[in-house]
């Protein structure tokens, strides 16, 4: 979460009325919790984040809310 903060930081600071990236926030989030579970070794959450599956969880809930 201390990244979208600083996230938010850096992003109002550009201008006021930007809001704050919230897929930029859940992505913290989500890797946090993966850190946080113990479950994963940081090699593969690098390799997580290297093959873009955050993106794929982005897409498919976009994609639901578009179909229907």
């Amino acid at each position: 979460m201390e990244y979208a903060v600083q996230v938010e930081t850096y992003t109002l600071s550009k201008a006021n009325n930007l809001v704050m990236n919230v897929d930029g926030a859940i992505g913290s989030l989500f890797l946090d919790l993966l850190s946080g579970s113990g479950m994963f070794s940081k090699q593969e959450i690098d390799e997580i984040v290297e093959i873009g599956y955050l993106n794929g969880l982005f897409v498919l809930a976009r994609s639901v809310g578009l179909i229907g």
